[in-house]
Formats: C-alpha cells, sequence, structure tokens
C-alpha cells in the first residue's frame, strides 16, 4: 500500500469515528477546531505506523540485498557456506551453518523444499 493510500484510509476511519474520537482526544490537544484535531490524529497514527514497520522494512532491505546463492547438486566432502541451497536426494536444501555434512543429517541444513511426486 503506497503511503499516499494509507493516509487516505487513516482518515477515513478517523472521520467514520470523528465525534468519540474528537470527544477523547481534542481536550488533550488543547486545539479546537475538528480539522486540526484530525491531522494531527492522522499524524500520530501515521507514525506509530512508521515506527512499527520499520525493523520489518529494513529486514526486508537485508533479504533483497542477498542473492539466491544455488551451489547445485550436494557434493560429498564439500564446504558449503551459510545462506547456500542445494539439491539432494530430491528435496531442496537450506545451509544453516558453515558445513561439510551431508542434508538431512544434522541441525546445519533445513529441507526447504521436498521432493514432489512424480507421476
Amino acid at each position: 500500500m503506497q503511503e499516499k493510500d494509507l493516509l487516505e484510509e487513516v482518515r477515513g476511519l478517523i472521520v467514520e469515528r470523528e465525534n468519540a474520537l474528537i470527544a477523547r482526544f481534542a481536550p488533550r490537544s488543547g486545539k479546537g477546531d475538528r480539522a486540526d484535531v484530525v491531522e494531527e490524529m492522522v499524524e500520530a497514527i501515521v507514525g506509530l505506523i512508521r515506527r512499527s514497520l520499520a525493523p520489518i522494512a529494513a529486514r526486508l532491505r537485508e533479504l533483497e540485498s542477498q542473492p539466491f546463492r544455488y551451489d547445485g547438486t550436494y557434493e560429498s566432502g564439500k564446504h558449503y557456506a551459510r545462506g547456500t541451497f542445494v539439491t539432494h536426494a530430491g528435496g531442496l536444501w537450506h545451509c544453516n551453518l558453515p558445513t561439510e555434512s551431508k542434508p538431512g543429517t544434522s541441525d546445519h541444513w533445513t529441507l526447504a523444499v521436498k521432493s514432489g511426486d512424480r507421476r
């Protein structure tokens, strides 16, 4: 959702409940004009949403900056770095910790995609 759409949605929700919100919020804000109070509430709510979503946005940027690292079919004795994916026994495996172990034999690997039904 775009920020402009979010602002409009929040503004719409506030206007729908305007009388109850104004009665609660106006005495604390020191403002009497309904439009000013609504705008102040919108800014407060949007600020809360931004602060709440900031860690999620940072994590998303981090994840998107890391390419998907597929290292082909598992090879015995090869060293695999954390974050690498390999195929083994028909499944796709994610390497959780640096390892030379075979996928499925330790907690160094997590099965990401199970092999499909071959019909």
